[in-house]
């Protein structure tokens, strides 16, 4: 036997022990697990595989499993999934020079700061007790990642009542709560925006020694362009499936991810700023000084110098002239959320009001010299993220069915061709449009039409993301950067205005 069939049945015997050991659905209360991020063992992608690897047309067990879970989520991973090859970037031409304009050693290196949204950020921890033989940092974004430390749960979740326990429950064993819109969208924003607790913050010197900007970001969009490798609750053929998750009949799952992702982004993007405005240097990490540029607007510096260009005609933005705003694009879509809860919360207008004005304390700190002061962004910028918890809550328990969604689409077209949106937030706009028109086709009797003005606007914003591994970043930035650089919103608003005459009204 070779090597490698010896540490699968070395993993296949472990399996069989925590089975055992677990045959009872959940341990004892009085016995529960320590908490904490390092009281569960990472035990690598590998673990997964056993069951996780099949094909799911012809699996070769679990059948009833099958209607829950595909079973291939592994073949997946490695061989479509762009997060296997996260921590392989780190080691290409471009990491190696990022490296050198950092003058550091190797970006692979744990006290860099990369580790974090590069593999497992329990990899940036000098202490590896967690972490056992198996785990290798070199397979990325990997199934631990998202789903949580594989020792927790691994026998737990084998009985079929592992899926109906409530979040709480999950979080005692280490595992991630994935299914709600709240809990996908807080673990992928955790890297495509930042988390200072984790160790995942892309600093304004990493953007000026090569790494690609982060864009903003749709959760339901970019998940499918991962690819998706689970099912949406609605693709769930058993009855009795669909009932233990709680789906509702006519609930539109990408366009509710789409609401309550926007509203965790925005959170997320302030808890970030107020993070790291409040953490002391951190050791060894580059970019250790408020204000780190990154937290603030890209675009406000990095365009072409254009006489009568776009960016003097935003009159509806405050400020003098000069002053770099905060990252505006994660407050594009608070007003279409709140527009949702209008509809049968009377409480809505207080919200709307609450949410303004902690926005506009933000600017006005923001606006007040270069950069606002420290402290002050950083206390409005908590007071703000404090806000946006009820928006999310009750966006979570929303219902999104066909006579919700349209409505929503057309209020978001009409307030988008009234605006002057940067390319972030356009863009921002132009997913949420596409998730609202896919979920909506049949109810749309111009569909045809609303489609061919989508290909029209995806030219102009790059809708439309690579899906798969098989591509490389450096290819991709080219065009990016064009396309960033040939934006206008009058092209932008023309089109939200074609969008507009194609909708039915209501």
């Amino acid at each position: 036997m070779n090597l490698n069939g010896w540490k699968r049945s070395i993993l296949v015997a472990s399996l069989v022990v925590m089975a055992l050991l677990g045959s009872r659905p959940w341990p004892v209360r009085s016995a529960e697990p320590p908490q904490g991020p390092d009281s569960f063992k990472y035990f690598g992608s590998e673990s997964c595989n056993l069951c996780h690897g099949q094909d799911s047309a012809n699996p070769k067990s679990f059948k009833e499993s099958s209607k829950f879970i595909r079973l291939d989520e592994y073949v997946i991973w490695q061989n479509q999934d762009k997060h296997s090859v996260a921590y392989t970037n780190l080691t290409t031409e471009r990491g190696r020079r990022m490296a050198s304009l950092l003058h550091v050693e190797d970006v692979t290196r744990p006290e860099v700061g990369c580790l974090g949204c590069h593999s497992a950020s329990v990899a940036e921890r000098t202490n590896r007790q967690n972490v056992a033989e198996t785990f290798k940092v070199s397979e990325g974004v990997s199934c631990e990642n998202c789903h949580g430390p594989y020792s927790g749960w691994a026998a737990a979740h084998q009985d079929s009542s592992f899926r109906t326990r409530a979040p709480a429950d999950w979080a005692r064993v280490g595992f991630t709560d994935l299914r709600t819109p709240q809990g996908k969208a807080e673990k992928c924003l955790s890297c495509h925006i930042g988390n200072v607790a984790e160790g995942k913050v892309v600093t304004h010197e990493m953007y000026a020694a090569g790494h690609p900007p982060l864009p903003s970001i749709d959760v339901a969009t970019f998940a499918n362009a991962i690819p998706r490798h689970w099912y949406l609750p609605a693709e769930r053929a058993d009855p009795k499936v669909r009932k233990e998750l709680g789906y509702q009949q006519g609930q539109l799952d990408q366009t509710r991810l789409a609401m309550v992702s926007a509203a965790v982004a925005l959170r997320t993007s302030l808890k970030l700023i107020a993070d790291e405005a409040r953490t002391p240097a951190r050791t060894g990490a580059p970019g250790q000084s408020w204000p780190d540029y990154a937290r603030f607007d890209c675009w406000t510096c990095h365009h072409d110098l254009k006489r009568d260009g776009w960016r003097q005609a935003r009159i509806d933005r405050d400020g003098p002239p000069g002053r770099v705003p905060v990252s505006e694009w994660p407050r594009t879509l608070v007003d279409l959320g709140i527009d949702r809860l209008a509809m049968t919360d009377p409480a809505a207008g207080a919200l709307r009001a609450d949410l303004k004005a902690h926005e506009q304390a933000l600017r006005d700190q923001a606006n007040l010299r270069p950069f606002g002061r420290k402290e002050a962004i950083a206390r409005a910028a908590e007071d703000y993220a404090r806000s946006t918890e009820i928006l999310i809550q009750k966006l979570g328990e929303a219902k999104f069915d066909q006579s919700v969604a349209l409505p929503l689409l057309r209020k978001l077209v009409e307030r988008a061709e009234t605006s002057t949106p940067d390319y972030d937030e356009a863009r921002h706009v132009g997913w949420a449009i596409a998730v609202l028109v896919d979920d909506l086709a049949g109810a749309l009797p111009r569909f045809e039409e609303i489609a061919a003005v989508l290909n029209q606007l995806d030219k102009g914003l790059k809708l439309k993301l690579p899906s798969g591994r098989n591509y490389e970043i450096e290819a991709q930035m080219d065009r990016a950067l064009a396309v960033i650089g040939d934006y206008d919103p009058a092209t932008f608003r023309a089109q939200m205005a074609e969008l507009r005459a194609l909708l039915p009204p209501g």
